[in-house]
């Protein structure tokens, strides 16, 4: 068995060497689109989640308002109840409740009432009056956190549009730059050539062409 390993490993290896070699994928190809930078600016703003996340926090902060400014105004509650039961103690409460204790055996069967049922609607107005200023103070702080929320909206705005700006225009100082790149490479490429054509009619050094192979490279 210790004989056959190595064998086994090595005829492993070649059929892993005779595999073919996988192509590689296709590289996608990628839409390009061409924004002015007013069109840049307006795409960062419409797309960017921290200005959306902004706006969000404002709108929480008006309905934070519209909670405080609701205690200036009257409240109404309605609700409804309904019980049925048998239990001695709640049907005497429900009979005294419904006016209907003058029955006759009303006290003779309150230990066995049998079973009855109280069914009592609610309509509940409320208004506040006076509480030392601290619905005032409430709707106030309520405000002021509007005003927080859109300065915070502003910096954001205006952190995105200077970060936007400053990519656009070093974006076409690159282009700038790799036009002028390109320029000095076909200069010196040209100067290249007539410096090695000097070499070899003996007007030239063979440092002045190794400099200029070292700076095209």
């Amino acid at each position: 068995a210790l004989t056959l390993l190595p064998i086994l490993i090595l005829s492993s290896g070649s059929a892993v060497a005779e595999q073919a070699p996988q192509k590689p994928a296709a590289p996608e190809k990628s839409s390009s689109q061409s924004f002015t930078l007013d069109q840049a600016i307006d795409y960062a703003l419409a797309n960017n989640p921290d200005m959306q996340i902004a706006t969000e926090r404002i709108s929480q902060a008006e309905a934070q308002l519209g909670v405080a400014l609701s205690a200036f105004y009257p409240q109404i509650t309605a609700k409804v109840g309904y019980v049925h039961s048998n239990n001695p103690a709640q049907v005497f409460s429900m009979v005294v409740s419904q006016r209907d204790f003058n029955n006759p055996g009303s006290i003779n069967n309150i230990n066995n009432p049998g079973y009855r049922q109280d069914f009592r609607p609610e309509i509940i107005g409320k208004l506040s009056l006076f509480r030392g200023g601290q619905d005032y103070q409430n709707s106030k702080a309520a405000e002021l956190g509007i005003d927080a929320a859109e300065f915070e909206r502003s910096t954001v705005r205006n952190a995105l549009i200077e970060a936007v700006t400053a990519s656009y225009y070093a974006y076409l100082a690159a282009q700038e730059a790799q036009k002028v790149s390109k320029d000095s490479i076909a200069a010196i490429t040209s100067e290249l050539k007539q410096t090695k054509l000097r070499y070899e009619a003996g007007t030239a050094l063979k440092s002045d062409v190794l400099s200029l192979e070292v700076k095209l490279a």
